[in-house]
């Protein structure tokens, strides 16, 4: 049963008159370009840009003002990746969203992530955002892509349309970019049976009728001049992205990433049992992006150019780690309890280089165990740098409001 009371009536390319009559007859109201139905707005033209200004408010709508400067980095990359980026999914598998629909949803999650609110981050980025959407594999930090999604969740609808020939809709046009038709059609081989879901002209070339089009058509007519078809095997649809043959928009989404180029220790940050706030920071780290001494001044902030922790040598990321006279104190102590050669640090190109000499050193089973140890152990040399820095600084800030700035600046030295 259909109720007509919450029923109403569009349509396309006809008279008004007649809209009338038919909404009299079926008892329902009509409704005009544009509206919105399950969410979606919906119109018989190019969508206007008011309509799709809904979706980018509702998606700034789901973030939680009140905390949001108050949870840690971690907490809200899981909240854009659960939440924030989840929003505009069932838009993008119906249509393709403009850029700057992206844009503003880009716009907003970046800057959740690095200020924790809707404001100005000038100066608080520390990675670039399209850094940030790539697979961890590729060193990003796994933030869906909006326009790669958008791809890859369209191209849902043209497998369905060649595998499934039983829905109703698989016998019309189906209106997605070229560039998903692209990629749909490079991501799919088939195998023949019967040959009658198989049209290899229409298959595998496309464009105008040239000399070497000819040339092509003759060579694939001989070589199929032999070929024996099934007639009881159906032709088969192969996504050649999967292992199953089928296709599935993680595939669809990662095989959009061939080619990039490949960050090959990603296993040892994300595949640790790590606090997720620790795999961040070590992430940072080994792109060169924590707040140490040497960073500050070339970015023209007040720095203090010898290390926090010894005292003795220039403050670098690679120094805290794994140079400082503190830090290879801390790591002898570790590595003594569990009789493990300390690595040498000679020629060490940086962090991740280390790691795996830290890692080497220990039997293979432990070293998923071993990465988590020295994750922890960096983020402890951290923590204990940063207390070093502010605790000085506060308590050269009592002698400074007491009126003794050169104790100050002799407390500051130390």
């Amino acid at each position: 049963m259909v109720n007509l009371c919450k029923s109403s009536l569009s349509t396309i390319a006809v008279d008004v008159q007649v809209t009338d009559e038919i909404a009299k007859v079926l008892d329902c109201k009509v409704a005009v370009f544009p509206f919105t139905y399950l969410g979606l707005p919906l119109s018989s033209k190019a969508l206007p840009k008011a309509s799709l200004h809904s979706m980018v408010d509702s998606v700034a709508k789901k973030l939680p003002a009140c905390h949001g400067p108050l949870m840690t980095r971690s907490g809200r990359l899981v909240w854009i990746k659960s939440v924030l980026m989840a929003m505009p999914v069932f838009a993008m598998i119906s249509y393709k969203l403009p850029a700057w629909v992206r844009e503003e949803i880009d716009a907003i999650c970046r800057k959740f992530l690095w200020a924790g609110t809707d404001g100005s981050v000038r100066g608080k980025c520390l990675v670039s955002w399209p850094i940030v959407t790539r697979p961890t594999e590729h060193g990003g930090l796994g933030v869906p892509d909006l326009r790669l999604t958008s791809i890859a969740l369209q191209t849902r609808w043209l497998w369905l349309q060649r595998t499934d020939e039983n829905r109703v809709w698989s016998g019309l046009p189906i209106q997605v970019a070229s560039e998903v038709r692209a990629f749909f059609a490079a991501s799919i081989f088939i195998q023949v049976g019967n040959g009658r879901r198989t049209l290899f002209w229409r298959a595998a070339r496309r464009g105008g009728l040239t000399v070497q089009v000819i040339a092509e058509y003759i060579n694939l007519w001989d070589r199929l001049e032999g070929f024996q078809l099934q007639p009881e095997v159906e032709d088969r649809v192969v996504w050649r992205w999967a292992e199953n043959g089928v296709y599935c928009t993680r595939s669809a989404y990662r095989a959009l990433h061939l080619g990039s180029q490949v960050f090959p220790e990603y296993q040892l940050i994300w595949q640790s049992w790590l606090p997720l706030r620790v795999k961040i920071f070590l992430w940072l780290a080994s792109r060169q992006r924590i707040w140490t001494g040497d960073r500050r001044r070339r970015h023209g902030l007040d720095a203090r150019e010898l290390c926090w922790l010894c005292n003795l040598e220039t403050e670098t990321c690679d120094h805290i780690r794994f140079k400082c006279q503190f830090s290879m104190q801390l790591w002898s102590l570790v590595l003594m309890r569990d009789q493990v050669q300390l690595p040498s640090s000679d020629a060490c190109s940086g962090l991740l280089d280390w790691w795996k000499r830290f890692r080497i050193a220990w039997p293979a089973l432990m070293r998923k165990g071993a990465d988590t140890l020295f994750g922890l152990g960096c983020w402890i040399v951290w923590k204990e740098r940063n207390r070093c820095c502010f605790s000085v600084r506060e308590t050269a800030d009592l002698w400074i409001i007491g009126g003794a700035r050169n104790l100050a600046l002799l407390h500051a030295g130390r």
